[in-house]
């Protein structure tokens, strides 16, 4: 793509050295620009914490430059009111009224003309691993150059702009889309526009600022905005309020393809062995299996929205890939399971403490259910406080009580606040300790662990019980 083209729709662009060249992107991070990319100097027009989040708070149009060339880079978006010419010798700048609206239009200008198959997923839990098992199945085992996949957690409204901006040449772009986008992206009228959009749960999380699970459901469903009606959308019929992600799909225009448990999936799980991985499922007027390396019926569901979506993309030979799966293992902090020796004691670790909402927890203790520990060995279940739930968030943590129970924990500790909730409600044979925050839980949980035990730890990333499953393994090294 020509800079020259892409400048003619973006009306906040009142001048350019740059015209002439070819356009390989924007953004607003120097650690995250490649070769030929523009850097966007923040201007008045973005909020602060993005400012100081990205290092440019404080810092003036021409330090902010200095430190760019310093790694080479010499193409720039500049506010008109902070530019100086002799800040650009030897440089090649793009002039706008406002950095933050320029951010918009040229991530729109790409995205109506790129001929990239994009394939965004967004949910209340999943997202992450279907993305990755996309980019798996797309990734033709490492042989692909041609498909774009973004970093981990780049999935807020200022990483899928840039993303947008850099898919030329690629064939397929696998997007993570948090549900915070679509606040900034409506109220920019600015549209994502996905050739296949995956919506993998509704839960209950954000509900401090959406209200109600209607309204998680409503606002997720705007990943359909401005569909094409040769777009699809692929929906977890399990999910709550389901129906009216269907309608809001179809409302776009997209053709609907749900998948889940139920019989009016139009691709259906009909099994999951949770020993074997084997994963069985009616797949339109066809019946599959293939085997799936991460564990969980949860991961099964994702993983056949992954190979709904390949197919629906276009994929050549999609069918072949399937068995890539078997290689797909969980992510730290999203299921990752590791075997771990703590002086002769065998020990399993379930790592899920990346994030949390009663429907991921009640996903990540059916799974425990599965595992039978060995020998004298124990389940044990240890839950940091789910976060982001409005006045519901007492109340959803007491709600807690049967998934523990389903999941035959023999123990259970609690940290964060909220966790008291759920603390009153268990039965006492099996409540180990609750502790308002991290602090002393590591030195108290080690010494109680048992040859054989299974651990389950599940929580908010802000509870940072992460840090004590990341001391828990490096003691297992």
């Amino acid at each position: 793509m020509q800079t020259r083209e892409l400048l003619k729709s973006c009306s906040s662009v009142i001048g350019a050295s740059a015209s002439d060249v070819q356009f390989c992107g924007v953004d607003y991070r120097l650690s995250r620009l490649s070769p030929g990319m523009f850097f966007i100097i923040m201007d008045d027009s973005w909020p602060l914490k993005s400012k100081k989040r990205y290092r440019q708070y404080g810092k003036s149009a021409t330090e902010l430059i200095g430190e760019a060339r310093k790694i080479g880079v010499s193409k720039f978006v500049i506010n008109s009111d902070a530019f100086v010419v002799s800040d650009f010798v030897d440089s090649e700048f793009i002039k706008v009224t406002d950095t933050n609206r320029f951010f918009y239009e040229i991530a729109s200008a790409c995205n109506e003309i790129s001929l990239t198959t994009k394939i965004a997923i967004t949910g209340s839990a999943g997202k992450s691993t279907t993305k990755d098992m996309v980019s798996l199945l797309l990734d033709d085992e490492g042989k692909s150059e041609q498909l774009f996949v973004a970093r981990p957690s780049e999935n807020i409204r200022p990483t899928i702009l840039s993303q947008l901006t850099q898919l030329n040449g690629y064939d397929y772009a696998v997007l993570e889309v948090a549900g915070s986008c679509f606040i900034y992206f409506e109220r920019e009228r600015f549209s994502l526009a996905p050739e296949v959009a995956i919506i993998t749960s509704i839960s209950e999380g954000h509900l401090d600022y959406l209200g109600t699970l209607k309204g998680v459901a409503e606002h997720k469903a705007k990943i359909f905005s401005g569909m094409s009606k040769s777009g699809f959308a692929v929906i977890n019929l399990d999910t709550p309020f389901s129906d009216l992600l269907v309608e809001k799909a179809t409302q776009a225009g997209a053709s609907v393809v749900g998948y889940g448990s139920s019989e009016v999936a139009d691709v259906q799980l009909i099994d999951y062995e949770y020993s074997s991985g084997l994963v069985t499922a009616k797949f339109f007027d066809e019946t599959i299996s293939y085997k799936l390396g991460a564990r969980g019926k949860h991961m099964a569901l994702n993983s056949i929205a992954a190979v709904v979506a390949i197919k629906l993309s276009g994929c050549k030979g999609w069918k072949s890939r399937i068995n890539y799966l078997e290689k797909f293992f969980a992510l730290s902090g999203r299921g990752e399971i590791s075997k771990i020796t703590i002086k002769d004691k065998k020990i399993t670790v379930i790592d899920e403490a990346y994030n949390a909402n009663p429907v991921s927890m009640e996903s990540a203790l059916q799974m425990l259910s599965e595992i039978s520990p060995d020998e004298e060995g124990r389940r044990i279940v240890v839950l940091g406080d789910m976060m982001e739930l409005g006045g519901e968030a007492e109340s959803l943590h007491a709600k807690l009580l049967d998934s523990v129970l389903s999941s035959k924990a023999d123990k259970v500790y609690l940290v964060g606040d909220y966790m008291q909730h759920l603390w009153v409600k268990l039965p006492k044979n099996i409540k180990g300790a609750l502790f308002p925050t991290i602090e002393g839980f590591y030195r108290f949980l080690r010494p109680s662990l048992k040859d054989g035990d299974v651990v389950l730890f599940k929580s908010s990333n802000s509870t940072r019980l992460n840090v004590v499953v990341k001391k828990l393994k490096q003691a297992g090294l």
